[in-house]
């Protein structure tokens, strides 16, 4: 079973940092997820919300700040840890990594910085939409995606499109739609928690009983924030 530390594994430190992927790999996890998304000035930020203030205390768009402006920003919790763009991901030598595409606009570029680190064979592409998983294929066929389906409907979509790895939240999983994705031939994954917007808190979190019944259903990854707890229970 894959171990994906969700955010790059938030227990010890901040979401989405560098000490916090480093962390997750030392502590057994098979790689480390953070999200990429679009400064003002179209460079690559790794953040998961739209909004700075969650994590950050600034309320503004990260679509609406620059680079120098995102770099600028710390950690609201702890001011000792910075925002990183995904560049400084790549000069650290951090991975593997699952990159979770917040807009599939930014895949040109997201790939031509990959290729230029020479990072392509060090991650996974998590894509939203179907146009995204196409791209991604027609670039190299053999990088690997994961789809992060908007709805359980597009199980079969998503997997004709040739994604390798198939995203159930823990809320969509149940006997029909686990035999649903085992029937495309494709790798079952578990986002854990709830996919309710705005009770972030929910995300990422399970309990014994959730990982039970994973382990009944064969899961191939599971998506979660604290690695230790998981390989404690697997």
């Amino acid at each position: 079973m894959r171990i994906i530390a969700h955010r790059a594994g938030p227990n010890k430190y901040p979401e989405q940092t560098i000490q916090s992927a480093r962390h997750a790999i030392e502590s057994g996890a098979d790689m480390a997820e953070m999200d990429v998304r679009y400064t003002k000035d179209k460079k690559l930020a790794c953040m998961h919300d739209p909004n700075a203030y969650r994590v950050f205390g600034v309320d503004k768009l990260i679509s609406d700040m620059t680079e120098e402006e995102f770099r600028a920003l710390r950690h609201k919790n702890n001011p000792d840890f910075c925002s990183h763009t995904f560049e400084d991901y790549l000069k650290c030598g951090v991975y593997p990594l699952l990159i979770h595409v917040k807009d599939c606009e930014v895949l040109d570029d997201l790939l031509a910085i990959l290729q230029k680190y020479d990072y392509l064979d060090k991650v996974t592409f998590g894509v939203p939409k179907i146009e995204g998983v196409r791209k991604i294929k027609s670039f190299d066929k053999n990088l690997k995606v994961l789809a992060f389906m908007p709805t359980v409907d597009d199980i079969e979509e998503f997997a004709h499109a040739g994604v390798d790895y198939i995203r159930l939240w823990e809320t969509w999983m149940s006997e029909e739609n686990v035999k649903r994705v085992k029937n495309t031939g494709k790798e079952l994954w578990i986002m854990v928690g709830r996919d309710v917007v705005g009770h972030d808190e929910w995300v990422g979190v399970t309990t014994k009983e959730g990982i039970k019944k994973m382990k009944e259903y064969e899961v191939d990854g599971i998506l979660i924030n604290d690695i230790e707890f998981l390989k404690s229970e697997l």
